[in-house]
């Protein structure tokens, strides 16, 4: 069933749909073989069990970035060319924004597509959705200290602007 809202259609869940999917988000699952609980170069913080839960979710395509995303923390912290774990604040960000992105897509009855993770050489998080005729970059800085920011290209077309889930999920729908 769909409701009208603004001239949009927006799907409409049903309480059974809203309660399968709060059971699923709520249920421990064994974890992924490879989601790794442990490792000895991992930092002392921890990623939260939620965060590792949506790794391993099997939500199409959002798992897969969390998966990434816990990876990319839970690497060695440096190499000879810079910092290769992600740092927590950007991990944070990046795991928020790219979640409640994917939200707003569902309620727009779109999936957020299949994305690349990578850190830069001071830890901050890169997601990058590229395609043929679009591209998609979020970029999220290792500190607060800078705000991250939308890079797209659409065509010959392109622009940078603040991230917000609201921004990102727009700016997916073109890679989608």
């Amino acid at each position: 069933m769909y409701l009208t809202m603004e001239n949009q259609i927006v799907p409409e869940f049903t309480e059974l749909e809203w309660r399968l999917a709060l059971s699923r988000a709520r249920t421990p699952k064994s974890q992924a073989p490879s989601v790794r609980t442990a490792d000895d170069r991992a930092t002392p913080d921890t990623i939260a069990p939620e965060r590792l839960r949506l790794a391993s979710a099997g939500i199409k395509y959002l798992s897969a970035i969390i998966q990434q995303l816990v990876e990319l923390r839970k690497e060695a912290e440096s190499d000879e060319y810079g910092t290769l774990r992600a740092s927590q604040h950007a991990f944070d960000i990046a795991c928020h924004l790219v979640t409640d992105a994917a939200i707003i897509s569902a309620c727009d009855g779109r999936q957020i597509p299949r994305g690349c993770t990578s850190t830069d050489s001071q830890g901050g998080v890169r997601i990058e959705w590229v395609r043929p005729t679009a591209s998609v970059h979020l970029v999220i800085p290792a500190s607060s200290n800078r705000d991250g920011y939308i890079y797209h290209e659409v065509a010959d077309r392109h622009g940078t602007e603040p991230a917000s889930p609201d921004r990102l999920a727009s700016r997916l729908g073109a890679v989608s």
